[in-house]
């Protein structure tokens, strides 16, 4: 007889410690109990944490598996989207291949579903997703630094410490003056950020970059064993940066020192224009053609249905929650089109209507404006300016006029989208 599978909220002490269990052996290369423990304290102290956020899977009673559920508030530009971010989906590896992943997946649906949700959010395995209404949104992008670039530069005039409790706000500014503005990041508040400092993992060193003054003007994560990847990196001006990529360098012995290190930073970062700006590579004596070297090279990953993905799950909350973005964007074009645009997401209607410098969202009104149908899985591809708006067109070889394209094009931006390390779940 086949036994169903049930998913629902941890109940139990027990049950925790053996979601927690199931999640170590699933994802850490040396599973250990002091891992346990840490994640389990890590999670369960969270600011705003809820026990239903940790979601169980059962056989009878016989616990098969689990996912947590983390509540955000998203920010794209002007908005703030409600989204349900999805971590540590796992199965027993004893029971694999029998549905229990597909039953989290369903269950973490209806449970978005009833917190109305704009979205659920993950970062997921190749080709498994995608069937549950995932989309890509976002490749990881990568600057590979020349070493001896950083070290031919002058000693940078700041200086650098380990961070410690105390400087939860400082960390904080830096996060909310350079993550605010792409989309995928989130609210932090203050006990967020003491939060993460408290419980950083062992092995994970959070430096500063201070002025003379004392004042806190960058911030590196980065392990405490030489590792040529840093876990995050934020500085508000390139003395910051240079201080603290001329700490990562010489964490090297000269006999072992890797060629270049890594930040994950996305091509449109202030902080890569200040790299390319500054940095060059003190011999080019052995190198080929000028245009195939240089001290920054920058590499995205790029797998289809897999990485960061998400999935709508209240297109009214979603239409509802971009407006004031969209709204900020057609002011900040300085525009000036009345028309209306009719957008069918697989099969659900609402229009944006444009008069003059004002945006509004309407009734999608028959025989009114331009008719743009796209898949859910589109349209999320399209809020986060993961393709460009003349793909899509494209794709379902829908004309529009050449106002509409261009109103469509300034609501619709592309890469504006960027998930930085502290912010993965």
């Amino acid at each position: 007889m086949t036994v169903s599978i049930v998913v629902r909220a941890i109940e139990t002490d027990a049950e925790r410690e053996r979601k927690f269990y199931l999640s170590e052996i699933a994802f850490s290369t040396n599973p250990s109990p002091e891992n346990v423990t840490f994640w389990q304290n890590y999670v369960t102290t969270l600011p705003n944490y809820r026990p239903e956020q940790i979601r169980a899977a059962f056989k009878g009673d016989l616990q098969v598996g689990g996912c947590d559920i983390y509540e955000r508030v998203m920010h794209m530009g002007e908005a703030r989207l409600a989204t349900g971010c999805i971590g540590s989906v796992n199965t027993d590896p004893e029971q694999r291949h029998q549905g229990i992943a597909s039953a989290l997946m369903r269950d973490a649906i209806a449970y978005a579903r009833e917190k109305r949700y704009a979205f659920l959010m993950l970062d997921g395995i190749p080709k498994f997703y995608y069937r549950f209404g995932y989309t890509d949104i976002f490749d990881a992008t990568m600057q590979d630094v020349d070493r001896l670039a950083i070290l031919a530069q002058q000693p940078s005039s700041y200086t650098i410490r380990e961070a410690t409790i105390e400087d939860a706000q400082s960390i904080l500014d830096l996060y909310k003056e350079q993550q605010y503005s792409y989309t995928a990041s989130f609210t932090r508040t203050l006990e967020i950020q003491q939060h993460a400092l408290q419980n950083r993992m062992a092995n994970t060193a959070h430096l500063l970059a201070c002025d003379a003054s004392g004042k806190v003007h960058g911030f590196l994560s980065l392990g405490k064993e030489a590792d040529i990847h840093a876990s995050e990196l934020l500085a508000d001006d390139w003395q910051a940066t240079l201080a603290l990529l001329q700490y990562h360098a010489k964490q090297f012995a000269e006999n072992d020192a890797p060629a270049t290190l890594r930040y994950l930073l996305p091509d449109n970062h202030p902080i890569t224009y200040q790299l390319i700006e500054h940095l060059q590579i003190p011999d080019t004596s052995n190198v080929g053609g000028p245009n195939t070297f240089g001290s920054v090279l920058s590499q995205s990953y790029h797998h289809r249905h897999t990485g960061w993905m998400a999935r709508i799950i209240d297109l009214p909350a979603v239409v509802e929650g971009t407006l004031p973005e969209w709204q900020a964007r057609w002011r900040r074009s300085l525009a000036h089109w009345s028309g209306v645009l009719r957008f069918v997401i697989d099969g659900e209607p609402f229009a944006l209507i444009i008069d003059g410098t004002q945006i509004s969202i309407g009734e999608p009104v028959e025989q009114r404006g331009h008719i743009l149908h796209f898949s859910q899985q589109a349209f999320t591809q399209l809020l986060f300016g993961y393709r460009p708006i003349t793909w899509f067109l494209q794709e379902n070889e829908t004309k529009v006029s050449p106002d509409a394209l261009a109103a469509l094009s300034i609501l619709f931006p592309i890469n504006h989208t960027f998930i930085t390390r502290s912010d993965y779940f």
